[in-house]
């Protein structure tokens, strides 16, 4: 299980280009080292107990937490540039992490990325969170964006937006179509080894890019916004891939409006999928100028549709599935109600605040509820476990209450993770609490808990001594404890 997708103005995903019994591991950016250097700080701590501090080398600053949600280790990494760590997904060689970097960077091996352009990674860590392998991208692709990361058995996906002239990723090149594109890679890794399968251009006539990828047995399903029909906005897109990297289906939503698919997860042979749209979709007629629209997708059809909340605009964020269980996270503006009592948002109907959405596996709502504060609020994931426990993750702005607790900002924006019960009862919270825009912005669930990723600038910290940036943005891993 994994999501990630990074949110911009309006609550929609800034990631993309046209307009918009446990552990958890954290992935944030912040620049820890010097100029000079490129390399992992290490952040070695003590497993499970009350968490402790825990020392960083090559940083500075520490991270502690107590209670539930303990800290148990980190892991930061990054060079001089602006760096990040965009998703973060478990297969079977261990927890894989996706990103950006721009500079040189070492993740375990020889040193990746190229001085002064922007490009994609992919790490591989081990139990302790030490990078064991990872592989990168040469080329001149720019802009480029990674939105997401899926992994299943030894293969993972990665998928995301690139414009410039492309880039080499192993043996494998994606070369533009247009000035935005979406893109997909997706690699057989193993515990001694990273193989790419093929890196593939997802070509439109137009431009496009992928907000989320879905693994299943046979293929994987990538969603997306194209810019296909520019008169009627938008438009939401499904490409299904083969092994090969051959697009073997694409569907749209092409309706008066804007459509959006921003999320997709798979539940065996069925692929969930989440967005938001005006005008008409699926059968659908939107209440206002963007309705939540959840689907089920079997091969080419879909199985199985609703649409959610009031005239007020909304925005997916993500979606996770386990068994009968759906939840859906995202952005609302002044009230919406998605089948329960109404929300309403803290502050005024210019800022945003976060509903979670819990449904069937046939999309009957079965809960919903509001998390935020008085400024914008933005969720970037969701987990939900088998036993219905529930993590959310994004970014905050003000006071927040959590479990009868305030919490406030005090950077433009701080990071947090939240955890539920299955009862939706308040379990634990955890804040990044800096400078700047921290975030917090996806989420997976393993065996043993769950994992989150994010992004900081200037420091961060959840529930302890803030780590000092002394640059521009690093990625950073970290576990906690349910």
């Amino acid at each position: 299980m994994r999501f990630s997708v990074t949110f911009g103005v309006r609550g929609i995903p800034a990631r993309s280009i046209l307009g918009i019994g446990g552990l958890v591991a954290l992935v944030a950016c912040g620049d820890l080292l010097g100029v000079d250097d490129y390399g992992p700080a290490l952040i070695d701590g003590g497993s499970g107990g009350g968490g402790g501090d825990i020392d960083m080398v090559g940083g500075g600053g520490t991270i502690s937490s107590t209670g539930t949600g303990v800290h148990d280790w980190a892991q930061v990494f990054g060079a001089q540039g602006m760096d990040d760590a965009a998703a973060v997904a478990v297969g079977e060689a261990g927890v894989v992490v996706t990103g950006e970097i721009s500079g040189r960077v070492d993740m375990g091996g020889e040193p990746l990325g190229m001085d002064d352009t922007r490009q994609l990674y992919l790490a591989v860590l081990g139990s302790d969170g030490t990078p064991q392998q990872a592989l990168g991208t040469t080329g001149m692709a720019d802009p480029l964006q990674v939105t997401a990361i899926d992994a299943l058995g030894d293969r993972v996906a990665i998928a995301g937006c690139y414009g410039g002239e492309g880039f080499t990723i192993g043996d494998d090149s994606v070369d533009p179509a247009a000035d935005q594109n979406a893109f997909v890679v997706q690699l057989r890794v193993t515990n001694s080894a990273i193989e790419v399968m093929h890196a593939t251009t997802l070509a439109v006539d137009g431009t496009a890019c992928a907000l989320d990828v879905a693994l299943t047995e046979t293929d994987l399903v990538v969603v997306g916004e194209s810019n296909v029909v520019v008169d009627d906005g938008l438009d939401a897109i499904v490409w299904r891939v083969d092994m090969a990297g051959v697009v073997t289906d694409t569907l749209t939503l092409d309706g008066p409006g804007d459509q959006r698919l921003t999320a997709a997860v798979t539940a065996g042979d069925d692929v969930y999928v989440a967005g938001d749209f005006g005008g008409e979709a699926l059968g659908h007629t939107s209440a206002g100028s963007a309705t939540v629209l959840v689907a089920k997708l079997n091969g080419s059809n879909f199985t199985a549709s609703a649409a959610f909340g009031s005239s007020n605009p909304h925005a997916v964020a993500a979606i996770d599935v386990a068994g009968d269980q759906v939840a859906v996270v995202g952005s609302f503006f002044g009230g919406t109600s998605f089948g329960g009592d109404t929300l309403l948002a803290a502050g005024t109907s210019q800022v945003s605040d976060i509903f979670v959405l819990r449904l069937d596996s046939e999309l009957a709502h079965q809960a919903s509820f509001r998390l935020g504060a008085a400024a914008n609020d933005r969720p970037h994931g969701v987990a939900v476990a088998e036993d219905g426990r529930m993590v959310v993750v994004g970014e905050y702005a003000g006071e927040v209450t959590f479990a009868g607790l305030s919490f406030v900002s005090v950077g433009e924006m701080d990071g947090f993770v939240a955890a539920y019960d299955a009862d939706d009862s308040e379990l634990w919270w955890h804040f990044g609490r800096r400078h700047e825009n921290d975030a917090v912005s996806g989420v997976a669930l393993d065996d043993e808990g769950i994992l989150v990723t994010g992004r900081f600038f200037e420091g961060f910290a959840l529930e302890g001594e803030v780590l000092q940036s002394e640059g521009n943005s690093d990625g950073m891993a970290a576990r906690l404890l349910w």
